[in-house]
């Protein structure tokens, strides 16, 4: 009995129990309906095979070595959940991923809670572990050391069997990093992505000539006039009378990342396909004889940055006019302000090409909000506290951001009355929405979030504009197109939409997967990136 505890001792030493217990106490006071109970399993099942290595070496730098390692995991995983309540999730490492040190630092300020002080406790319990090392025995008969091996050889060769070994029988802070770092590697084989020719037809030979989409960046419809804000913020979209707006649409993700890929290729929430071996837009309207232009307002320079201007380069031409920073931290802190895409995009409508396919990709109103906007903008302002000074911000983004949609309809609309014969689309959208104190659930300033999607972060505008010889051309594409603007519909899908828009079919177009197709399967599940059915509640 004295040697089984002994090597009890070494195999599950008292301090670095105390110290992962703590941690997974906490966590479950601070949220145990999203709390995963096979945590303390798994790290209890990791803690003996780690410690073996300390029992055959009988080191004190070994032993403080791996003590280390559980104490980096759990911090990471701790200040996760004192910072949103929440696990640490892939969603999580793409936001900070894309977050700089000025986001990050008001996102202290505003996150800042007493509960943060429970951290110096799981500080000290680690100090405590350093310093009280065990002795090292060596037991006889050695099947006694054994005996304490079954259960964690036979839980995670049980997950290996069943092949949910990354899900299941390590950390969650692991997990989550493993399915990051692939996600990085499937962005690197972007840059050597050659565009793909692909079979494509018509139903009446008859294409549209210019498809333009410009994307947003995390605005929130609902802090629109135009879909009934209480403040006057789309003064210029509301008096117009040539649009059609899609009050029920969301995006299935609350990163620009994962929205665009899905948007713009035949991959969706449902049939995930590898980035490399999914159809993008861009190769089927370059099969179709399209022009294709990517304008852009986002900074070229960072990770995720990376990954989308790669998948830019598959077009025939790459604008990129955000050209005040030369890395991702110093963008969010010189202005670039969207108007300087106007130009541009007149140009590309004005070249010799007949027909054009143009994705303008908007900064939109990405934090920090007062950047995003001349000063001309400040409608909004002499509020006292942060909160509402926060939200004026914003909303003083969403009035400029009006201004520049509104202009770049009007660009195209001058270009469609000066050549009458081509038929013109423009759909706006934004990858994601913002919550910006809408929802008071959720402790997360942003497109963050802990447990459940707040649908701020994914209720997005969806506005369409068509000129007049789109509307002769395709009469019967125009009158789905107006009775649908009530439908139910998940950007994941745009890709079949967007062909439908331009009337051109594809082997790998879907019509009940395009809201503007009369099969349109409006009873799709809306079940978005979280798990969770966005029309249950």
């Amino acid at each position: 009995m004295v040697k089984m505890n002994r090597i009890l001792s070494v195999l599950y030493p008292l301090p670095v129990l105390l110290m992962l217990l703590y941690a997974q106490i906490v966590e479950m006071c601070l949220s145990f309906s999203l709390y995963k109970g096979n945590e303390i399993i798994v790290l209890l099942c990791w803690l003996p095979l780690l410690m073996l290595f300390y029992l055959v070496i009988r080191k004190k730098w070994v032993y403080r070595a791996i003590v280390s390692l559980f104490f980096a995991e759990e911090l990471v995983t701790l200040a996760h959940w004192l910072a949103v309540k929440s696990p640490v999730a892939l969603y999580s490492l793409f936001t900070i991923a894309n977050t700089n040190l000025t986001e990050t630092a008001d996102f202290i300020a505003l996150t800042f809670h007493w509960r943060w002080l429970l951290l110096f406790p799981y500080i000290a319990f680690f100090v405590f572990a350093l310093v009280k090392v065990p002795k090292v025995i060596h037991p006889k008969p050695k099947i006694l050391a054994a005996l304490f091996f079954i259960f964690p050889v036979v839980f995670l060769s049980h997950n290996i069997i069943h092949q949910r070994f990354a899900r299941k029988a390590i950390p969650n802070s692991i997990s989550a990093s493993v399915s990051f770092f692939t996600e990085i590697k499937n962005e690197r084989t972007l840059g050597q992505r050659n565009i793909k020719n692909v079979a494509v037809t018509n139903r009446d030979s008859l294409f549209a000539d210019v498809c333009v989409v410009i994307m947003g960046e995390s605005l929130n419809r609902n802090h629109l006039s135009l879909y009934g804000y209480h403040r006057s913020t789309s003064p210029n979209l509301s008096r117009r009378n040539d649009l059609l707006v899609y009050d029920n649409v969301v995006a299935p993700y609350s990163n620009t990342l994962n929205v665009i890929f899905s948007a713009f290729t035949n991959s969706n929430l449902e049939e995930k396909i590898n980035r490399e071996n999914s159809i993008y837009l861009s190769d089927i309207f370059h099969s179709a004889g399209y022009k294709t232009c990517w304008l852009s307002n986002q900074n070229p320079v960072g990770i995720w940055e990376n990954a989308i201007f790669d998948m830019a380069q598959t077009f025939d031409e790459t604008v990129f006019v955000n050209t005040s920073a030369s890395s991702s931290f110093e963008s969010t802190l010189v202005p670039s302000y969207d108007e300087k895409l106007f130009a541009h995009f007149a140009q590309i409508l004005d070249t010799e090409s007949k027909r054009k396919y143009i994705v303008i990709h908007l900064i939109g109103n990405h934090s920090a909000y007062s950047k995003r906007y001349p000063k001309q903008y400040a409608v909004f302002s002499g509020s006292k506290g942060k909160q509402q000074r926060t939200i004026n911000e914003y909303d003083n983004s969403v009035i400029y951001n009006d201004f520049i949609v509104d202009s770049l309809f009007s660009i195209l609309a001058r270009f469609a009355a000066a050549n009458p014969d081509m038929s013109c689309a423009a759909l706006y959208l934004s990858d994601h929405g913002e919550n910006v104190y809408d929802d008071l659930t959720c402790s997360t300033l942003g497109h963050t979030y802990s447990g459940k999607l707040p649908k701020p972060n994914i209720e997005i505008p969806f506005i369409i504009w068509l000129s007049d010889s789109y509307k002769k051309h395709f009469a019967s594409q125009y009158q789905i197109l107006q009775t649908h603007t009530h439908q139910p519909f998940v950007t994941d899908d745009l890709y079949h939409a967007i062909l439908d828009l331009c009337n051109i079919q594809t082997p790998t177009y879907r019509p009940t997967q395009s809201i503007f197709n009369a099969a349109y399967n409006a009873k799709r599940l809306r079940i978005l990136e979280d798990g969770e059915d966005y029309d249950a509640n």
